[in-house]
């Protein structure tokens, strides 16, 4: 039996009367699936009604939580779950990249143990859904993280609509104030990634903090405006509400004129043929042809008349790749470009310490162009004093560049090397400016007396790969939903390896205020 955590009301101070009681199932890490009750609390004189979670207002049609966690999340109407499996759910999928659908299958295979006894006469399922169990991510998420906020927030949803609905606001809340304000470790320093140097001019030791940024190939449909961030208002929209107009515009890239009725392109011959090809390229035999063949390195050698440019039918996908290349036909006739889907957010872009904690991520809409690297830094380290003493990039030899070049001085204090697996791999020696500006070797302060790097330069790497799972997780969701779920498998992700790093003794901390914004002396 559940019931409000209090029995007068915090307001008048009133006994609350009135109760209600709904029949509810209870998913429980420990014992299972339980048949319950809810009960409900009434102030006739504030006109309030307690719940086990929150109280609504009469007046506002609002759910106002209580402060903290409760021992029993409700997810639906009828259904509880309580907090310990809600942060076992959601450890889940921040180490296993554990999907909804798998959580839900695991928990009623392995531990449920449904009571087949009571089925006959209770009214409700007593199998949990992957919608309770992103129920219960969502909230477990928003009271964990206004519980442990500085300004301690309450949780206020609306009252009636759907779900989604209701979180929506909240969610988006919580991914305005990271914007804002960053990630809980974003000043994060440790024995990994922040190290004591001899300063060779001042003779004094000085700490060198080190970060590696990188992009991963992440994202989510988004606006087909190239560069434009207003988000979509369901995700299977093609454009955003101000550029909804060009849903009724051909999609061949150039092409202006208006969609014939049921077709995505105009009237012309050849751009609908370019609609009929791909129509018939997107079937399975002809996906799986195209595959087999790549693969083999021939050729397709088909007779019909659509099948050579079949390659060619650039989708929303591999437009990505190609968007800015002449595409040709396997006869040389250059063919026409066309985005038949929607266009999705080009990538993310992570800063990572050495040791594995990821300080920012910012999503890429065009492209990882160097313009929005700056801008990306500038809004991660927000002063000059701030900025860590290394930032290893993989492209950092064109950034210099452009530094130089715009007399932008607000990296001046750092090293600017490319990390140790790029520069290898993919920078020519016969670049000069790349091999004077940012080989790491050029720096002695990366490297101990017997040659050994002091920073793990490849930690980006090994976070994309990490983040990389979630792709099929996080590819249709909308940007609402997806920010808040990466920023909450980070958070995790975080909190795991700062207790790994406390236990090899690597004594991570947060560095102080006063030394990345000194104060500013007249």
């Amino acid at each position: 039996m559940l019931y409000p955590p209090v029995r007068y009301c915090s307001t008048c101070k009133r006994p609350l009367k009135e109760p209600l009681r709904r029949k509810i199932v209870l998913f429980t890490l420990h014992s299972g699936t339980h048949a319950g009750y809810a009960t409900s609390l009434y102030c006739r004189k504030c006109h309030l009604r307690y719940h086990p979670n929150y109280t609504i207002s009469a007046s506002t049609d609002q759910r106002r939580y209580y402060g903290g966690i409760p021992r029993e999340i409700e997810v639906a109407k009828h259904f509880y779950v309580t907090s310990s499996l809600s942060g076992f759910f959601l450890t889940t999928m921040s180490i296993n990249w554990g999907a909804a659908s798998n959580c839900a299958t695991t928990y009623n295979m392995a531990i449920a143990q449904s009571p087949h006894h009571q089925a006959a006469r209770w009214p409700f399922e007593y199998s949990i859904q992957p919608n309770h169990i992103w129920n219960s991510f969502y909230l477990f998420s928003l009271l964990s993280d206004f519980e442990e906020r500085e300004d301690r927030p309450i949780l206020i949803l609306p009252n009636s609509g759907e779900q989604d609905e209701r979180l929506k606001a909240a969610v988006e809340e919580r991914n305005a104030h990271i914007v804002t304000n960053g990630t809980e470790f974003w000043d994060h320093a440790c024995q990994g990634c922040c190290l004591l140097r001899l300063d060779e001019k001042s003779g004094i030791m000085k700490k060198m903090r080190a970060v590696v940024v990188d992009g991963v190939t992440l994202g989510h449909p988004c606006c087909g405006v190239h560069n434009c961030t207003i988000p979509l208002r369901k995700n299977n929209r093609r454009f955003c509400e101000t550029h909804s107009s060009l849903h009724s515009q051909c999609v061949v890239t150039g092409c202006s004129r208006p969609v014939e009725e049921g077709h995505q392109t105009c009237a012309l011959a050849e751009h609908q043929a370019l609609e009929s090809a791909r129509r018939l390229g997107g079937s399975a035999f002809f996906k799986l042809k195209r595959r087999f063949l790549r693969i083999i390195g021939r050729p397709e050698s088909s007779t019909e008349a659509t099948s050579d440019d079949l390659e060619e039918i650039l989708d929303e996908e591999a437009l990505e790749d190609y968007e800015d290349s002449e595409v040709k036909s396997s006869s040389g006739n250059k063919v026409p470009k066309a985005r038949f889907g929607r266009r999705r957010t080009h990538n993310e872009q992570l800063v990572v310490s050495p040791c594995g904690i990821i300080i920012a991520r910012a999503t890429m809409f065009g492209a990882e162009g160097i313009e929005a690297h700056k801008a990306f830094l500038k809004s991660v380290f927000r002063q000059p004093s701030a900025v860590p003493d290394v930032i290893f990039y993989d492209n950092n030899c064109t950034f210099c560049a452009h530094l130089q070049k715009q007399n932008d001085h607000f990296f001046d204090a750092a090293i600017l090397p490319v990390d140790v697996f790029h520069f290898e791999c993919k920078h020519k020696v016969t670049d000069t400016f790349c091999q004077e500006n940012c080989n790491p070797a050029r720096y002695p302060a990366l490297y101990d007396e017997s040659g050994k790097w002091v920073f793990n330069s490849s930690a980006a790497e090994q976070t994309n790969s990490w983040i990389n799972g979630y792709l099929p997780m996080v590819r249709d969701m909308l940007p609402h939903k997806y920010n808040f779920f990466l920023d909450e498998m980070i958070r995790q992700r975080n909190k795991h390896i700062v207790r790994k790093l406390t236990e090899t003794k690597k004594y991570p901390y947060h560095l102080p205020l006063t030394t990345l914004f000194p104060p500013i002396v007249d």
